[in-house]
């Protein structure tokens, strides 16, 4: 346990540590622009002009290459800047140094001899003023030089496909749009968009504000080796989940199906139909137009793959239970072998509350109710914020589960994600029990019947 908790907490601080734009390991430019940039509210691309003197080495051009990797830390890095310049000998050029390490010649010392060895004295030495404007720093550090100093800046954000996703916080909304603007400089982007609103919880989208650049959401990433197109202002997507979706696909073999109860646009269900027989299902009818058109896009094998737009819980009794119950009905002589079933649930926000329709699942069919009967294997993501993530986990999964996961059919509480400070995404796999799906219901919580995405489309 206590290892978990370390574990947990290191993940923590290493997502805290690659998410923080203005970190310190990411300001190359050795120049300041003018202290007048801080706290611009409207994007003045001129008010970074500014000159300064830097120091420089001039050197033959036949002796560049030979010391090219000794002068390698000393020379100056700046965004669309040439650090070897032409100089008034048409033999020789001007390194331009990082004027942070190198004041006086002398600060060359530890490499005095090999310059000395290629014809380079201190009389080589000397400064020269240039003149930089904005294109000469990085779209992280012209937020670095505006933005408070005293307050957190802009925290790690999304790119799927051209688009910039964030999600600012209070004390940045009046920098927004000058945010948005130096975003939009970064390579391949053409939008920069900053969350309105929390998800909804329904149909897993949320209202965006386009803070620079143009309103076009529709987009296409590469996952695990699959294209995804989709739009991003009526899905949900998030880039950040790659690793577990490609986690669980290599769970998955040609003995398998899977059951994908809130699919999205299908980064769990179209890698896995590469493998397996897949059923995908997801409320949002966007989402599952778009999860038909990644499905024929990326040619799937005929078959492989059958896309539903219901409720979560009516996709588990009305598809996934007819399927355990044929499967059930199949001898073992047939030379199929057993069906390992898995079913994913990522609708975080709610799918723990789903897991009471697993009670009395099968109960008309108690005939099935024997040891060849194959156990579902429930992946369900919820969020925590408790003290002992998965101690609480695990007491919500059974809560709502109506029964206790003793270890024969408790697989794991697995850390996913840090989302917020003190909140963290996590799965907890399971193997349904079978007692579970043919004893009566305990209760059933109601859903959302006034919804007409509840009625199946295939």
């Amino acid at each position: 346990m206590l290892w978990t908790a370390i574990q947990s907490v290191y993940l923590r601080v290493q997502c805290l540590r690659i998410t923080v734009v203005r970190s310190k390991s990411r300001m190359s430019s050795p120049i300041q622009p003018p202290e007048g940039v801080r706290g611009m509210i409207d994007w003045n691309p001129e008010a970074f002009r500014t000159k300064s003197i830097l120091p420089c080495l001039s050197i033959k051009s036949d002796r560049l290459s030979v010391l090219k990797k000794s002068l390698e830390k000393y020379t100056a890095r700046i965004s669309n800047f040439k650090s070897i310049q032409d100089s008034d000998s048409d033999q020789k050029k001007i390194v331009i140094l990082n004027p942070i390490l190198v004041k006086t010649f002398s600060d060359l010392e530890d490499i005095h001899n090999v310059l000395q060895q290629n014809l380079v004295t201190e009389e080589d030495y000397h400064t020269r003023e240039f003149e930089f404007v904005s294109d000469n720093w990085k779209p992280h550090e012209k937020l670095k030089y505006i933005l408070p100093d005293d307050e957190e800046g802009v925290s790690g954000f999304s790119v799927i496909g051209h688009i910039i996703h964030l999600n600012l916080k209070e004390n940045l909304l009046k920098y927004k749009h000058v945010i948005g603007e130096i975003l939009l400089e970064t390579k391949n982007i053409k939008t920069v968009v900053t969350k309105m609103s929390n998800i909804d919880n329904t149909f897993r989208n949320f209202q965006l504000e386009v803070l620079a650049g143009e309103r076009d959401f529709k987009v296409s990433v590469k996952e695990n080796g699959v294209i995804f197109s989709f739009d991003f202002s009526k899905v949900y997507w998030n880039p950040r989940l790659s690793t577990e979706h490609e986690r669980i696909v290599k769970r998955l073999h040609n003995n398998c199906l899977l059951f994908d109860a809130c699919s999205g646009v299908g980064p769990f269900s179209i890698p896995a139909a590469k493998k397996c027989r897949v059923f995908a299902n997801d409320l949002n009818p966007e989402s599952f137009a778009w999860l038909k058109y990644n499905t024929e896009k990326n040619k799937l094998r005929p078959g492989s793959i059958s896309c539903y737009n219901m409720d979560a819980r009516d996709f588990i009794r009305e598809v996934m239970a007819p399927n355990l119950i044929e499967l059930a009905n199949i001898s073992p002589e047939n030379g199929e072998g057993r069906k390992e079933i898995h079913i994913t649930m990522n609708l975080p926000a709610l799918a723990v509350t789903f897991l009471d329709v697993f009670q009395g699942l099968l109960s008309e069919n108690s005939s099935l109710n024997t040891p060849t009967l194959p156990l579902p294997i429930v992946h369900v993501y919820t969020f925590s914020k408790a003290e002992d993530i998965k101690a609480e986990v695990k007491e919500r999964v059974e809560e709502n589960l109506g029964t206790n996961l003793d270890a024969d059919h408790l697989i794991e509480i697995a850390f996913v994600r840090n989302v917020a400070p003190n909140k963290d995404m996590l799965r907890a796999s399971f193997k349904v029990p079978r007692h579970l799906m043919f004893e009566p219901s305990k209760k059933r919580k109601s859903i959302e019947d006034d919804n007409p995405a509840k009625k199946p489309k295939e």
